[in-house]
């Protein structure tokens, strides 16, 4: 009995991987539900959502990771602004995160998905208004089908014109990383360096304002995947950065 059920998990495991092998993407065109015709590439375009649709996933199982033995595995990251302790605040920060794939030259993207991931805006920024409004703008990334592979999430400080004119004002807030997998909040939330009694830019006199060198908001985070999507993230301190300012028509490094 016992060798009956080994020969027939085997015999399983080989139809699985023959399945997988003939696993394709449809070459030419398919109908949508509306009718409307589509290629893989609209899967391509955006499997995080297009890939939800049933039609879209048959004619494209390799794009959608829905071959015979693939392991659903998406990762969503949003790095965030939380609301000011300070009922008071007046001020602005902005902070930007990067991905790369680690052993790939590619750079994910806003509104574009490469090598399945996506950024949605550029930055996330919080402005603390003199009427006491706030205003917040997060900055979400998507990767699909992140089984396999090692993931760069590189956060940095945003430098801006709208933080030098409210540099004066109170407080330097942090944005927040915050990681899913498959759904699920993975580790804690990350930020940057506190900087305590140290401001992104210094005063060298009347609206003459420049990068301070000694202000530290980068870091990164490391998302290392395995085949069966289980993913390990670390958080590592940035070791190197350059920073570059112009005013007055000179530039400071």
């Amino acid at each position: 009995m016992y060798r009956y059920i080994n020969k027939l998990a085997v015999l399983s495991g080989l139809a699985l991987v023959s399945m997988a092998a003939s696993c394709q993407d449809t070459e030419g065109k398919f109908n949508l539900y509306n009718g409307e015709e589509r290629g893989c590439f609209y899967a391509r375009k955006n499997p995080w959502k297009n890939c939800q649709k049933d039609v879209v996933r048959d004619n494209c199982p390799v794009i959608c990771n829905a071959c015979p033995g693939d392991v659903q595995c998406n990762i969503r990251a949003e790095l965030k602004f939380v609301n000011p302790k300070d009922p008071d605040f007046v001020g602005y920060h902005s902070d930007r995160v990067q991905v790369e794939k680690v052993g790939s030259d590619e750079i994910c993207g806003p509104n574009r998905f490469k090598f399945g991931c996506r950024l949605k805006k550029t930055s996330a920024h919080l402005s603390g208004n003199p009427d006491g409004s706030v205003v917040k703008e997060s900055q979400i990334v998507q990767i699909f089908g992140a089984a396999g592979a090692t993931y760069k999430m590189t956060v940095g400080h945003r430098f801006s014109d709208e933080e030098k004119l409210s540099a004066t004002r109170n407080g330097v807030q942090r944005a927040q990383l915050q990681i899913g997998v498959n759904g699920d909040q993975r580790g804690k939330t990350f930020r940057h360096k506190l900087n305590k009694n140290k401001k992104p830019y210094e005063n060298a006199g009347e609206d003459d304002w420049h990068i301070n060198p000694l202000y530290n908001g980068d870091y990164f985070v490391e998302i290392a995947c395995s085949d069966a999507c289980d993913c390990k993230i670390v958080k590592k301190e940035a070791t190197c950065s350059l920073k570059i300012a112009v005013y007055h028509g000179k530039t400071d490094v």
